[in-house]
């Protein structure tokens, strides 16, 4: 029988090698290392779509596009957001330099993705873009950085309905919402 673990207390490097051979994703935050929840079969199929639209548009020379599985170290915590765009130089499970990230919105989650992870991703240096894509209709809420003071906006833009689309200032590309929620049960 396994038990679980509680308070383990662990270095960044131990972490991230457990977490790594862990059986299924682990959820690490301040606290107990626990399982990552379950997530609803909309919410797989909007992050695995933000993946095949961001791999259809990006270089994979120089790009890695990755869904789940990417740790991301925001100063004292590791997430592992639904989808992140990172330097395909890179080898490392885990990276504090990501280009872009993603989070889909889930009923627990919804408090954590625009307030406490929006801190710690948009205090990320190498970060250009953050978005929040509703699992429930076709919307997302995007950050991202000016090219003129190199700060983020105050106030995401909120891009709604399967025809509109996402302008990636930072990457220079579109990504349509149709192809994000394309599977999805949404309204």
């Amino acid at each position: 029988m396994n038990a679980p673990l509680i308070n383990l207390k662990a270095d960044r490097l131990a972490t991230l090698s457990w977490q790594h051979a862990a059986p299924r994703p682990i959820k690490v935050e301040r606290a107990p290392i626990a399982p990552r929840s379950t997530e609803t079969r909309s919410h797989a199929r909007i992050a695995a779509g933000f993946c095949a639209a961001l791999r259809a548009v990006l270089a994979p020379a120089h790009w890695d596009v990755l869904g789940g599985t990417l740790a991301v170290e925001t100063g004292g915590e590791v997430r592992y957001p639904d989808a992140v765009v990172d330097s395909a130089a890179s080898g490392a499970m885990s990276t504090a330099t990501p280009l872009l990230i993603v989070e889909v919105l889930s009923p627990f989650s919804t408090g954590l993705d625009f307030t406490v992870k929006l801190a710690e991703y948009l205090s990320l240096d190498a970060l250009e873009t953050y978005i929040v894509a509703s699992q429930d209709e076709p919307i997302v809420w995007v950050w991202q950085r000016s090219e003129a003071n190199r700060e983020f906006v105050s106030q995401p833009v909120e891009v709604y309905g399967r025809q509109s689309v996402i302008e990636l200032e930072a990457l220079g590309v579109l990504l349509p919402l149709s192809e994000i929620y394309r599977g999805a049960s949404t309204a």
